[in-house]
């Protein structure tokens, strides 16, 4: 994830004054630009009708990839509804999916040694 070091100043509309800046270091530029226009389309509509349409629009074209770099942006701004969403279709992606590809997607390395493999593969072959 790309750290850009700098100030974010929030725009007018926002309940925090223009010249009010926060340091979001974790999270890049295009990420928070999602966030942003994320809560600003659902904050248009009125109905929860409306919401969960748009909500679905937003997510429904998300990879994996899009998903995980949104989840730390949305657990950082405490964005409850939208983080739900996307540990849900995370969790909906990941079932049914191999442990190798598990491991790719979240750059995990197996940290079993071989015999460790083999008793957890072949539990009766040890009588420990």
């Amino acid at each position: 994830m790309a750290k850009e070091n700098e100030k974010i100043n929030l725009d007018e509309s926002s309940e925090i004054s223009k010249s009010t800046s926060i340091a979001i270091e974790d999270i890049d530029r295009e990420t928070l630009a999602e966030v942003t226009t994320y809560l600003k389309t659902r904050a248009g509509k009125s109905s929860n009708e409306e919401k969960e349409k748009s909500d679905q629009e937003f997510i429904s074209d998300k990879d994996i990839h899009d998903l995980l770099q949104l989840l730390p942006a949305v657990a950082y701004l405490n964005v409850t509804g939208l983080r739900e969403m996307v540990e849900q279709k995370i969790a909906d992606t990941m079932e049914g999916k191999s442990v190798a590809w598990i491991r790719e997607v979240f750059g995990l390395t197996n940290d079993l040694d071989v015999e460790d493999a083999a008793r957890q593969m072949n539990p009766w072959a040890f009588n420990d």
